[in-house]
């Protein structure tokens, strides 16, 4: 027994010494003398860190000092909504917020009344199933060609207003004001750990909506706030050609089809809201999830273990897909554990469902939505007869829940099948062709475009070595900068240690059947997945931190498990109590990176509309250009089609259908299609383009664009050109000719653009 006890003890300060060693490291090579010293030293990250303490003190009290549930509800709700307000996104919260709640009502309705369903749904099957009639909806109706994105908001309202007045009709409207429901959790702020970890999760979330209006990230700006031109731009809506190339074009579409009718908003924000929301889901899927494995009360340790993990949170704010994606696969992993419990046959058929709905998202779900479906399909071969003869006896509602989630697939994968010749894109393109089907013009075949040339052995292994410290301990240098704002702090670390002592230290937790069967299927999928992200880390040329957040979050939940099976109480307390620091250094990250590098909250502004004009901004940066009158010719027509040779993604904020010269020349573009002029004119004659804009100080002569630019306006392509304070913009005559009206044309391209200076 003393050498139980001095192993224990061993191991705890051999573990706290690395964990503590590790943070502090982390605060000093990060914070204090590295990328984000200059955060540090900032007057606007001062004042968040004190707006924080006294949100949090306020939280404190109100959870520490009110007496009653309902009370504390009342009180968060007040300060939450004060705090939103003096942001500047109240209405887009607000508004975001409601759009999720119409989701999740119309879902509970089908599952309830159109599929009925018998087994227990909670608020991720009520989500996927009012996604995916949703984006049924939308599809159909854009190939009825009444796509529009005001005919999308008159159909929601619609059914918004059926699914209210089916509430009321059936009672549950008379109690709509009560909140006596809140009653069973009452053990959430049963002691001050739980309210502690309430308010840390609260404290990310508001942390995040502070800077949503100020944090528009680099793909946020590309290619998701802009479906208003790019997927609602002619009558066919999401299925109108727009004549784009980049690769970001093909992706699947499913959240900003779904995202539609807040998409046309003056304030990007509320798409963001609505991703901030999703985040909430997530964090209590996650808790659902945990419940499978422990008690309710310990299983508040995922969600607040998640709340401060960096490639989470940080994309909360981002119009990128990985939140959604996640929350379809946590709904997929959570039908399948409760199918292990009950064997309800209609609970494989939604995480199938939910399979499904991930590929609409984002183009890598493919591999690992489908690499945990299989892995969890594999675990499941031990219960065939069962699945066998429940396939015989599954209701006719699970099978039309199941079409429902294809045809939303089929729906969204017809879009990019109608453009490029293949349902899916980047990596799959190839794997299509071989099946049979043929890429269309403009298009390149795409291979995984981050693949770099084969090193030797030793330097592969010297690398795979240099990244794995650099995504799991410290990422540090210009490799690392797209897994420093979306790292999972040392979290993985932790638990890759707790799993080291849970096998040195004898005994065991005694597990029933079903917790024995639970852990089983979460070691099968989780194993797999380190393998494909371990793999992934080593192949691609430039590594996302954003790929791996499914791994993060099954990590800390094996983690956990792992933690609380540990027999030994002083080494599992003492275990456990290094989940603090860990936290907190987590939310110290998160407050220092966002997705686009910027520092502190929206100013606060106590008069204010609710929300915070983007467009607006947007018009006087162009206008401070000398785009003025350029941008009111634009925006005369929002269907006016615009390659722009400019910044990018800047010079995409005029509004109309606008694509960057970036587009077609990059990797993810095709630059066959700039190599000549009668290249070009063809692809501006598929691409139907009516204008050519040109920012000034953006080329030098000796650019090639600038040189494409010579000929197209030699050849006659390019006429009516004028100019606004060394901007052009010219009109696009496929029908164009060499003669006195090009030459005079070029002569004053030469007298006005305001190249940028050579080096």
């Amino acid at each position: 027994m003393k050498k139980e006890t001095q192993l224990s003890m061993a191991l705890w300060l051999v573990v706290t010494g690395i964990v503590l060693g590790l943070i502090a490291l982390g605060v000093y090579r990060l914070a204090w003398q590295g990328i984000y010293s200059w955060t540090l030293c900032s007057r606007e990250y001062h004042s968040m860190i004190w707006e924080l303490a006294c949100l949090s003190a306020l939280l404190f009290a109100c959870f520490f000092f009110l007496p009653s549930v309902r009370g504390r509800a009342v009180a968060a709700a007040v300060i939450c909504g004060l705090f939103f307000w003096c942001h500047v996104v109240f209405l887009p919260v607000v508004i975001a917020g409601a759009y999720l709640v119409f989701l999740c009502a119309l879902g509970n309705w089908m599952g309830r009344r159109l599929f009925c369903l018998k087994s227990e749904g909670g608020i991720g099957r009520d989500f996927l199933f009012g996604c995916s009639g949703i984006l049924v909806l939308f599809c159909a109706m854009s190939a009825a060609g009444l796509g529009a994105i005001p005919n999308l908001r008159i159909l929601t309202g619609i059914i918004a207003g059926g699914l209210l007045l089916l509430w009321i009709r059936s009672g549950r409207g008379r109690g709509m004001a009560r909140l006596d429901g809140l009653s069973r959790w009452d053990w959430l702020f049963a002691g001050p750990l739980r309210k502690g970890m309430v308010v840390f999760i609260l404290l990310m979330v508001l942390l995040q909506a502070g800077r949503m209006n100020i944090s528009l990230d680099h793909d946020t700006l590309w290619y998701s706030v802009r479906s208003e031109y790019m997927l609602d731009n002619g009558p066919r809506g999401i299925y109108e050609n727009m004549g784009t190339v980049s690769l970001v074009y093909t992706y699947s579409k499913g959240w900003e089809v779904l995202t539609l009718p807040l998409c046309d908003l003056p304030s990007h924000s509320f798409l963001l809201a609505f991703n901030l929301w999703l985040t909430v889901v997530v964090l209590y899927l996650g808790y659902s999830l945990a419940k499978c494995y422990m008690a309710r009360e310990r299983a508040l340790f995922l969600p607040c273990l998640m709340a401060g993990v960096p490639g989470i949170m940080n994309l909360s704010i981002s119009g990128k897909t990985d939140i959604i994606t996640l929350l379809l696969q946590l709904i997929m992993l959570l039908e399948i554990l409760r199918f292990i419990q009950d064997r309800s046959m209609e609970r494989l058929m939604v995480s199938f469902g939910a399979l499904l709905v991930s590929w609409t998202m984002k183009p890598t779900a493919i591999i690992f939505s489908t690499a945990v479906f299989g892995m969890s399909a594999l675990y499941l071969l031990g219960e065939w007869l069962v699945i066998r003869e429940g396939i015989r006896k599954m209701p006719r509602g699970a099978w039309a829940a199941g079409m429902l989630c294809f045809a939303a697939l089929a729906g969204i994968w017809y879009r990019t099948y109608l453009f490029v010749g293949v349902p899916a894109t980047s990596i799959f393109s190839g794997i299509f062709q071989r099946i049979g089907f043929q890429i269309r013009y403009p298009f390149l075949v795409w291979d995984l475009p981050e693949y770099g040339a084969k090193p030797t052995w030793t330097e592969e292994a010297g690398q795979l070595l240099k990244r794995l410290f650099g995504v799991f301990l410290l990422p540090e240098g210009e490799e690392m900068d797209r897994v420093l704002i979306a790292w999972c702090g040392l979290t993985i670390l932790f638990f890759a240690l707790v799993w080291l002592c849970s096998l040195m230290v004898r005994g065991r937790t005694s597990l029933s059947r079903l917790e024995r069967q639970r852990r089983a299927h979460c070691t099968m999928v989780l194993l797999p997945l380190i393998f494909v992200s371990i793999y992934s880390i080593y192949s691609l040329k430039k590594v996302d931190g954003n790929y791996f957040i499914l791994l993060y979050t099954l990590v800390i939940l094996y983690g956990c498990c792992r933690l609380l099976g540990i027999q030994d109480r002083r080494l599992r307390r003492g275990l456990g109590c290094l989940l603090l620091p860990l936290t907190l250094f987590g939310g110290f990250m998160i407050s220092l990176s966002n997705l686009a590098w910027s520092v502190g909250f929206t100013p606060v502004r106590i008069l204010n509309p609710g929300f915070y004009n983007h467009e607006a901004l947007e018009h006087q940066a162009m206008a401070a250009k000398g785009n003025e009158r350029i941008w009111q010719a634009l925006a005369s027509d929002p269907e006016n089609r615009v390659i722009a040779f400019g910044s990018h993604p800047e010079v995409l904020a005029f509004p109309c259908n606008v694509q960057s010269y970036v587009d077609i020349s990059s990797s993810s573009g095709n630059e066959q299609l700039i190599e000549s002029t009668e290249a070009f004119r063809e692809y501006l004659s598929y691409a139907k383009t009516d204008y050519i804009y040109v920012e000034a100080g953006n080329m030098a002569e000796e650019y090639l664009g600038y040189g494409l630019l010579e000929d197209c306006i030699r050849e006659g392509i390019l006429t009516d050109i004028w100019w606004e304070n060394g901007n052009i913009i010219a009109v696009v005559d496929l029908e164009g000719e060499p003669g006195e009206e090009a030459v005079r044309n070029l002569s004053g391209f030469y007298e006005n653009y305001q190249k940028k200076e050579s080096h």
